[in-house]
């Protein structure tokens, strides 16, 4: 039996319409004092908050702290906050953080709970697709710093995250496609089943969301729990992101969240698939194949962003290596591999190509 790295607890993920329900009573079990913190953005306070009292009881203590929504909250301003309002509240030790909402609040809250006291208990209620299977699971927490994306942060495990489909009901079709971009990179790097299931399909009725997820968030926990630290193959889940962050980055530099983070992974894949094609020997047929999912599901793309502007972006990613890039590139579909890269002339090909198949009927 492999044994977990010293001070990593496995955390417990339940997947199921009502995980809800099955939260609240975790919380009213693990309470300090009857007293429960929870992080929320505007969207959640209004939408999600109110379900989670009903079901606690009423000698549960919430402290609620709202953030503005938004992934231009996930600064260093707003981690302060955190520990400030838990330290006004008198948090202690045994003290325990929910995380209620999406990506931003998983990844900020996780931080913040990591850190204060030098670490207090915390769990993840995501309330987002891109939460659910990418952002509230496997540890990774942080904020943006120096228009950086997730350029500070630890590697901690929530103690539970209860996923509910039935979430989903309340986002608008566009938060859906971000968090699909991220199960369609967990497809391409993970399994060729799954991403024949995944390319032919539209967004899935409500009723199949439960399986999907599972499934998502079942490849990246084997990739997780073998590299929790992402020293060696937890760095194929970055496909898309090289790219993709500073595509992210300076897409709402003026506009804040003009651009979802999953959307310019989205767009991302575009470019490191072509790449892959021109380096790993990647059969064209995927790109194709990917390329038209791509057409058919999502609109967004660079225009009005100078592509050396997005290559000087690259280069300042936390992965690289200093005077190259770092993408995950595929060799085959669930074949990922980092390639070191330092030919602007490539890159920006592979820019272009992202671009005109972003904006083009067929490639």
């Amino acid at each position: 039996m492999r044994r977990q790295p010293a001070g990593q607890q496995r955390e417990r993920i339940f997947i199921e319409a009502g995980a809800i329900v099955r939260a609240a009573e975790y919380l009213k079990e693990h309470a300090e004092n009857s007293e429960l913190f929870v992080l929320t953005d505007l969207n959640t306070h209004l939408h999600c908050l109110p379900i989670l009292s009903a079901l606690t009881e009423r000698k549960t203590i919430l402290h609620e702290l709202e953030l503005p929504a938004g992934d231009m909250s996930k600064n260093p301003d707003n981690l302060s906050r955190i520990w400030g309002w838990l330290t006004s509240h008198n948090a202690g030790r045994k003290s325990l953080l929910v995380n209620l909402g999406g990506g931003m609040v998983s990844d900020i809250g996780g931080f913040a709970a990591s850190t204060y006291m030098r670490g207090i208990r915390f769990v993840n209620i995501p309330t987002s697709l891109l939460a659910m299977v990418d952002a509230s699971v496997g540890g990774k927490t942080g904020i943006n710093f120096n228009n950086v994306k997730n350029q500070v942060g630890t590697f901690s495990l929530p103690y539970a995250v209860f996923i509910d489909p039935r979430f989903l009901n309340t986002l608008p079709h566009r938060e859906i496609l971000s968090g699909y971009a991220e199960m369609i990179k967990h497809a391409l790097i993970f399994s060729e089943e799954e991403w024949n299931r995944i390319r032919y399909r539209s967004i899935p009725d409500s009723e199949d969301w439960t399986g999907l997820i599972r499934n998502s968030i079942s490849f990246k926990s084997r990739i997780v729990q073998s590299d929790f630290r992402d020293r060696g193959i937890r760095q194929s889940l970055n496909f898309g992101h090289t790219f993709g962050h500073a595509y992210e980055i300076l897409s709402n530099e003026a506009e804040p969240d003009k651009v979802r983070h999953g959307e310019a992974v989205a767009w991302g894949m575009l470019a490191e698939l072509y790449l892959s094609v021109r380096l790993k020997g990647l059969p064209a047929g995927v790109l194709e194949d990917y390329v038209q999912l791509y057409q058919r599901l999502y609109n967004t793309h660079t225009t009005g962003i100078d592509p050396q502007r997005l290559i000087r972006k690259m280069y300042s990613d936390k992965k690289n290596i200093t005077g190259s890039v770092r993408p995950v590139l595929l060799r085959n579909i669930a074949s990922p591999e980092p390639e070191i890269i330092s030919d602007d002339i490539l890159l920006q090909k592979a820019i272009d190509f992202a671009n005109e198949a972003s904006v083009s009927e067929k490639v």
